[in-house]
């Protein structure tokens, strides 16, 4: 499923830009482990900031998240759709926005080309590479399973921020060690979503410089 936000045509006729990538459940959102009502949705604020910034620094935020409870018969599109329209909801009235949302609803056992999009496989980010004009090995992505950094070092993106306090550092070593995952990746393992926000303002600040001056 693919979600279009509204300022996304802004992005059509700049440079290729990075992108702050982000998986929802656990990093935009109190993950409620296949959360399908409006109303167990709960915002996370220190993401919705970074978000703000995001959009202050003209790098387009794309959400890219694999929602199997579709494939697994736990919810439905309808139910998921209602769902993304509450983070919206509120993420407008915390005055942040995703331009970019696509989901990968395939369960982990289904075959064909639907599990080409679910991570950690890239193709979630090589289709939102086609839909926007992006420099991938200037993206961040910001995630809180190993699978969410490997579909994005599969598909080029040069930084990634791995949340995950019991098995960050082994996780890494992971993802770091694997042969199939594409080119090498800067990484980083922080234990709250918050510190990770932190680093991801930093690095915005520093990508958009660089960006800055390419387009003088």
């Amino acid at each position: 499923m693919v979600r279009i936000g509204r300022g996304v045509a802004a992005y059509w006729s700049m440079r290729p830009r990075p992108a702050l990538f982000l998986d929802r459940d656990g990093i935009i959102n109190i993950d409620r482990h296949y959360a399908s009502r409006a109303r167990d949705v709960a915002l996370i604020e220190a993401t919705a900031a970074a978000m703000r910034l995001a959009r202050r620094c003209s790098v387009p935020v794309v959400v890219v998240s694999n929602q199997s409870g579709v494939g697994r018969g736990r919810f439905t599109w309808s139910e998921l759709v209602a769902v993304d329209d509450e983070v919206g909801r509120l993420l407008a009235a915390a005055g942040a926005a995703a331009d970019l949302t696509l989901y990968a609803g395939a369960a982990p056992d289904e075959l064909g080309d639907a599990m080409l999009y679910r991570k950690p496989n890239p193709g979630m980010f090589q289709l939102a590479a086609r839909l926007l004009p992006l420099d991938l090995p200037a993206s961040l992505m910001v995630g809180d399973k190993p699978s969410d950094l490997l579909a994005a070092r599969s598909a080029g993106v040069g930084w990634g921020a791995l949340v995950d306090p019991e098995r960050g550092a082994e996780a890494l070593a992971d993802i770091s060690s694997s042969d199939s995952a594409g080119p090498a990746m800067e990484l980083a393992h922080l234990a709250s979503v918050e510190a990770t926000m932190a680093a991801v303002a930093a690095r915005l600040e520093r990508v958009t410089s660089e960006t800055s001056k390419g387009d003088e």
